[in-house]
């Protein structure tokens, strides 16, 4: 499902309604109000569930990618690869969840595959 302003204002009706049951335990549905918040949140701000660690420049100037500004800052400004097809995919990437269209992990996978690409990932980061 794809996780974008429209359908977390369904699942906040449905919770407010009480027509959407708690999900996982619980009778009065604050668990899926505090699960509908928590996928808001990072719909609105596009931030990584999980930080992206990338060595862009020298050897000793790590970089956090924390969301989808992020991503898009680095690819845009900091890229190692500019004609990389793999960079303009992560770039078209973020602009869809920019827009709504994708949730942030979309962004996020594709900027990884960029980043392996390029030679700058650090770790082995999924």
């Amino acid at each position: 499902m794809l996780w974008n302003k429209s359908t977390i204002a369904e699942l906040k009706r449905r919770v407010a309604t009480g027509s959407i049951a708690a999900m996982g335990a619980g009778s009065d549905g604050q668990i899926a109000a505090n699960r509908v918040h928590s996928l808001e949140r990072h719909v609105r701000t596009g931030h990584f569930r999980k930080p992206i660690v990338i060595q862009p420049g020298r050897i000793d100037r790590d970089r956090v990618v924390v969301s989808v500004t992020d991503a898009a800052e680095v690819l845009l400004r900091d890229w190692p690869k500019p004609k990389s097809e793999r960079r303009l995919a992560a770039i078209r990437a973020c602009l869809a969840v920019m827009r709504g269209e994708k949730p942030p992990r979309v962004a996020r996978q594709a900027f990884i595959v960029a980043a392996k690409d390029a030679r700058i990932l650090l770790g082995d980061q999924i």
